[in-house]
This record gives structure tokens, C-alpha cells and sequence, in this order.
């Protein structure tokens, strides 16, 4: 796409809701100094070393410690089946 402003609309039909639109706009620029990019992995993108860099960036963007989103809560090895013995 070429740079400038660019206005994107997807029109679809939801059952019971009937037909809705959803309109958004944003624009292409040559220049991306000074954008705060939050990070990622074109190679592995879920590994634990990727991971573990954007927690610390959200951490110093923030300026707030993630006491819970950085451990489970629970042990997940012994709760590996888990969602199988819900109900369905």
C-alpha cells in the first residue's frame, strides 16, 4: 500500500444481530523513528526467551512490577488435563 492515510471497512451479517460495518482508519509513514515497538520473534515467536523480553517491557514501559502474569498461579505440569475432566 502506498503511505498516506488509509480507511479499511469490513461490512458482514451476524445472526440475530443482522448486518454491521466496522470502519478503521490508520496510515503508512516512511519514517519510524521514535516508535515504541513492543518486541517479537519472526523465528519463535512463543519461545520463553521472547517471552520473558516483552514481560520486561511491559515492566519498564509501565513502571509497574507483573507479580502474576509472569508465574502461574497454579502447578500446570499436574494440571495438564485439566479442561478434560470438565463438563462439556
Amino acid at each position: 500500500m502506498p503511505l498516506g492515510k488509509h480507511s479499511i471497512e469490513i461490512r458482514f451479517t451476524v445472526e440475530p444481530f443482522g448486518d454491521l460495518k466496522f470502519t478503521v482508519e490508520d496510515s503508512i509513514s516512511a519514517a519510524a523513528d521514535g516508535l515504541v515497538r513492543i518486541p517479537r520473534s519472526n523465528s519463535d515467536n512463543y519461545s520463553n526467551e521472547i517471552i520473558q523480553e516483552r514481560q520486561n517491557f511491559v515492566e519498564q514501559f509501565s513502571g509497574v512490577k507483573l507479580n502474576h502474569l509472569t508465574n502461574y498461579s497454579f502447578d500446570h505440569i499436574s494440571h495438564k488435563g485439566i479442561l478434560r475432566i470438565l463438563p462439556v
